[in-house]
């Protein structure tokens, strides 16, 4: 078997070969087989994999999705690509938070993936799926092999590369990953999540080598790409615990308080809001104060998970104490009594 680094440099010539993947939406074999094969049933096909790849967790789309998916294999139980699909649908029902899944959720998106390249066994996306199963699993060996077997088939899915980072990611190796993401950031890449995946990966690569001043940079060009509540939530982040700046993140945390109610979203802001109290000395501001505690109750009441999550940064540690010692001040706002 080959060496770990035998094989980085093995993808980075990949990469460096080919240009990488296409701008134009990249299209497998297999995939065009079923579409002149199939033409209706490709059609719902695409109509679900569209859904999937703009998906932020809105329930409904992904119920659209189940819906359209479960037709084709209805009418056709040998359609390969949408079973390739109901992985994706698996990991985006039952994704928790932080890369942490539901009961069965890994199981039954492996399952899906397995019989989609039992159906067509040289189909390589499946494959390029399967590697980030494998990682998430965290069976190394067997995510790289995945991957290795979809590279040397000859897809150009932007999620190759993509894939490829996070396994390096997950096993500690950071410093490798920046050649996958600009891999696909130079392409131009018409798949907005995977390059939108990229751009946020890039800055979080500068962010954990702590160049800040990068990782501004990108951010900025992720949410210029794609100015949605999860983006600018990540640049609200790093605005507030890594470079401490509070308005700032006040101001790009609020533009994510549109639409649909993100609570990752409405946590970080609160942490803004809180943390902007606790700088506040003069008694002369009380006023002010109380305009910002009483917007961070408005967005997230909780306040051991508010303390919690100041508590994990250095830079917001003393805004944590604060209110953590001012927090019989809240108490009748987080219990909802009346005395």
């Amino acid at each position: 078997m080959m060496n770990k680094k035998m094989i980085v440099v093995i993808m980075i010539c990949f990469l460096s070969t080919f240009g990488w993947v296409q701008a134009k939406p990249w299209v497998s074999p297999i995939e065009k087989k079923y579409s002149v094969q199939y033409p209706a049933l490709f059609a719902k096909y695409i109509k679900a994999k569209d859904l999937m790849n703009l998906n932020r967790g809105i329930h409904g789309d992904l119920v659209t999705v189940k819906k359209l998916l479960d037709e084709i294999l209805n009418e056709r139980l040998d359609f390969s690509p949408a079973y390739r699909e109901y992985a994706r649908l698996y990991f985006a029902a039952g994704h928790i938070g932080s890369l942490n899944f539901k009961g069965n959720t890994l199981s039954n998106a492996e399952a899906a993936i397995l019989e989609a390249i039992r159906l067509e066994p040289s189909y390589a996306d499946a494959y390029v799926l399967l590697g980030h199963l494998y990682t998430l699993k965290k069976d190394y060996l067997k995510a790289e092999e995945a991957l290795k077997t979809a590279m040397n088939m000859g897809t150009r899915l932007s999620w190759l590369p993509l894939n490829y980072a996070h396994l390096l990611k997950r096993q500690g190796r950071i410093k490798e990953t920046l050649p996958y993401y600009m891999a696909v950031i130079d392409s131009n890449t018409e798949n907005k999540l995977a390059f939108s995946t990229a751009l946020s990966e890039t800055a979080e690569y500068y962010k954990n080598t702590e160049n800040y001043e990068e990782a501004d940079y990108w951010y900025n060009r992720l949410i210029k790409f794609w100015p949605s509540a999860a983006h600018y939530t990540e640049y609200s982040e790093f605005l507030l615990f890594f470079e401490g700046n509070v308005d700032k993140s006040i101001r790009i945390g609020e533009k994510a308080q549109t639409g649909l109610k993100y609570q990752y979203g409405r946590l970080i802001l609160a942490c803004a809001y809180y943390t902007k109290w606790s700088l506040i000395s003069d008694p002369a501001r009380k006023k002010e104060s109380v305009r910002y505690t009483n917007r961070a109750y408005e967005l997230f009441p909780y306040l051991d998970q508010i303390i919690n999550q100041l508590s994990k940064h250095s830079i917001t540690n003393d805004a944590a104490l604060q209110l953590y010692r001012s927090r019989k001040k809240f108490i009748r706002k987080t219990t909802g009594t009346n005395s």
